[in-house]
This record gives structure tokens, C-alpha cells and sequence, in this order.
């Protein structure tokens, strides 16, 4: 627009994806095991030719103790690797994950 102070012209409008949802839910297994997972969906962003993906995470928790916990935990489990941003030339994907965590409280 005339007088506009944006030294973009714009060019950063549009790098969002128009539709993004999350569901998540956690459940006690029993006493000391927890399962959390979460599924998540994001819309694609046509300027930079990034294609819809949906990802799944999950975390599965033992407590053996009022203050100790291990996880175990996987992230985007639904594909190798998906895109989340950049032009096609500068893409990076983001890769399946996998890790372990322990916690003490005190």
C-alpha cells in the first residue's frame, strides 16, 4: 500500500497454514504406568510449497516410586520425516524422534 513503512512488501503474510488441530489424551494404565499421546494435524502452506502432514507423539511413564519416573518417548512416529517450513530448495525435514527420561523429585 502506498505509504506503507513494511520494508517486506509482504513477503512474510502467508507462511502460516490456514488449518492446524492438536487431540491429546493421557491415561492411567494403572497404578504407576501412564500412556500420553497426542495427534496433531497441520494444514499446508502453499507459498512455500509445504505439503499438509499429520504426527503423532506418545509417552509411556513408569513410576516405581513417590518420586521417580522413566519415560519412554516417540515423536512424529506417523512418517519418517515431514516438512514444517521454507521454500523447496531450503527445506529440512523433520525427522522421527525417540528418547528416555528419568526424574527424580525432590
Amino acid at each position: 500500500n502506498p505509504g506503507s513503512t513494511d520494508t517486506t512488501h509482504g513477503s512474510g503474510e502467508s507462511h502460516d497454514p490456514a488449518r492446524q488441530f492438536t487431540i491429546a489424551s493421557t491415561a492411567d494404565l494403572s497404578g504407576n504406568l501412564s500412556l500420553d499421546g497426542a495427534l496433531r494435524y497441520v494444514g499446508r502452506i502453499d507459498n512455500q510449497a509445504v505439503p499438509a502432514y499429520a504426527e503423532l507423539d506418545a509417552r509411556v511413564t513408569w513410576r516405581p516410586g513417590a518420586r521417580w519416573s522413566v519415560s519412554v518417548v516417540g515423536q512424529n512416529l506417523l512418517h519418517d520425516h515431514h516438512a514444517e517450513f521454507g521454500s523447496p530448495a531450503r527445506q529440512r525435514g523433520i525427522r522421527r524422534g525417540a528418547y528416555g527420561s528419568l526424574e527424580w523429585q525432590f
